[in-house]
This record gives C-alpha cells, sequence and structure tokens, in this order.
C-alpha cells in the first residue's frame, strides 16, 4: 500500500486539527460496548463511557463543547475543504 505525497500532506494536516490513533481510547470504546450491551439497566442506569475502561490519566479528559454536534460539524468542515482542494 503506497500513498502520495499529497495524501500525506492532508493525513497529516486532518492529524493536527483531529488526533486519532490513541490505544487506550480504542480498548475503553470496545469494553464500553461490551460492558453496555450486557448491562443491567436496572442496577446501573447510566451507561458505562470509554473513560471507565481506560486508566487513570490515560487520556485527556475532553473538553466539554456548548454544541454537542460541534465535533460532527468541524470534521464535516475539514474533508469538505479537502475535497475542494483536490477538485480545485
Amino acid at each position: 500500500m503506497s500513498m502520495s505525497s499529497r495524501q500525506f500532506q492532508e493525513w497529516a494536516a486532518y492529524y493536527e486539527l483531529e488526533p486519532f490513533g490513541d490505544e487506550w481510547l480504542r480498548t475503553g470504546l470496545l469494553a464500553s460496548l461490551t460492558a453496555n450491551a450486557n448491562r443491567n439497566q436496572e442496577e446501573k442506569p447510566e451507561p458505562f463511557t470509554p473513560q471507565d475502561f481506560m486508566p487513570v490519566g490515560a487520556v485527556e479528559e475532553e473538553t466539554t463543547e456548548e454544541d454537542p454536534d460541534a465535533g460532527w460539524k468541524r470534521n464535516k468542515e475539514i474533508l469538505s475543504m479537502m475535497a475542494m482542494k483536490k477538485n480545485g
């Protein structure tokens, strides 16, 4: 598998805006998914979060944004900019 220099630069820019690849976060996500699928909702009404399954201090705490869709909107803007640059 290969990647052009331009593709690498685009992914590097995307990573600067939205870092990805945190192993603890992926592990916590899978563990919380499994735990929530088997959770007794009467005994534990609140769902588990990925942070419940990570070592303390493994991942920086998320900042709460006023708009719950802000992350999705930001990703959409980034992808739109990348598409415009590729087509333009």
